[in-house]
């Protein structure tokens, strides 16, 4: 070697640095390309929303009002119907008004009038309950003769039928008119025998003790009655008795009937 020129051995030896370098320069990207980066812990960030104005709240839709079919109305017409015997007349007329002014509201034309003709039927219907059982308690009342009451039964009667548009819808073949009928000729015998002085009649006088009695002739029942001062003969009481003057005097409420003999 030491033979060698000098510029061999330093042609050797920069080679030999430059194969050293080559080595450590291999070695060290080996062991960077190896090695993991690091992980920076970084909070997450929510995604970015963007605000945006609130929209005003779109108007209601319009409401659009259903109509009541003829079908439905005329359930109720009929669940009335089946109600006459339990509602009061109030009460029946009430509804009545009611299902005139929803059948006038109907949208198809044609099932007006039918339905109004069910309305008319019930209407009717519940008049002929009502005047029936006055006409039964006015019966009751005439026999009993208490004819003042019988007028007010009576009269109630034709008060019934004479309302409204009522006339027409009650036929002379009805119940209704057959109860009219019944209640004005009623009305009419219980006003005559209302009078005292149609009813009774003085036949005479007779004095028992210090009572003086006169006998009356009910032409209502066909009896004979002795009264007295005090006593009371159907709906009248017995205000006096004179046999001097013959007369008896009847009192009704305010007013008073003096009978002759």
């Amino acid at each position: 070697a030491s033979g060698r020129p000098a510029y061999v051995r330093a042609l050797l030896v920069s080679l030999g640095f430059v194969a050293i370098l080559i080595v450590v320069v291999s070695v060290s990207f080996v062991a960077l390309s190896s090695r993991k980066p690091a992980v920076i812990d970084e909070p997450p960030q929510e995604a970015a929303t963007l605000s945006t104005p609130e929209a005003a709240p779109a108007p209601p839709a319009p409401q659009v009002e259903r109509k009541e079919t003829p079908e439905e109305l005329a359930g109720h017409v009929n669940e009335l119907a089946g109600q006459l015997g339990d509602l009061s007349e109030n009460a029946v007329w009430q509804q009545v008004a009611d299902l005139r002014k929803r059948i006038d509201g109907l949208a198809v034309p044609s099932a007006k009038e039918p339905l109004s003709r069910q309305v008319d039927a019930i209407v009717v219907a519940k008049l002929d309950i009502q005047a029936q059982n006055r006409i039964e308690r006015a019966r009751g009342l005439y026999n009993q003769g208490d004819f003042g009451r019988t007028l007010q039964q009576c009269q109630a009667i034709m008060d019934f039928y004479d309302r409204r548009e009522i006339p027409e819808l009650v036929s002379e073949e009805s119940q209704g008119s057959l109860l009219l009928a019944e209640a004005r000729d009623m009305a009419a015998a219980a006003a005559r025998l209302s009078d005292p002085s149609q009813r009774y009649a003085v036949r005479g006088f007779a004095l028992f003790g210090e009572e003086v009695f006169a006998t009356l002739f009910d032409t209502a029942t066909g009896d004979s009655l002795r009264v007295k001062k005090g006593d009371r003969v159907a709906e009248f009481s017995v205000e006096g008795v004179d046999a001097r003057l013959r007369t008896v005097t009847l009192r009704r409420r305010n007013e008073t009937t003096t009978l002759y003999r």
